[in-house]
């Protein structure tokens, strides 16, 4: 995974890697899994 910030190489590593130690690829996946959350309650998704 690379993990990219305003255009720029943030982080590399395996997924297992960056969620154990990077604040930002955690804020990454918590923010995709929100939208994910607000889609299915909408009803688009699944």
């Amino acid at each position: 995974m690379v993990l990219l910030d305003d255009g720029r190489v943030a982080a590399t590593g395996t997924h297992d890697h960056l969620l154990a130690t990077n604040e930002r690829y955690r804020e990454v996946l918590a923010a995709l899994a929100d939208d994910d959350e607000a889609l299915a309650v909408d009803g688009e998704v699944g």
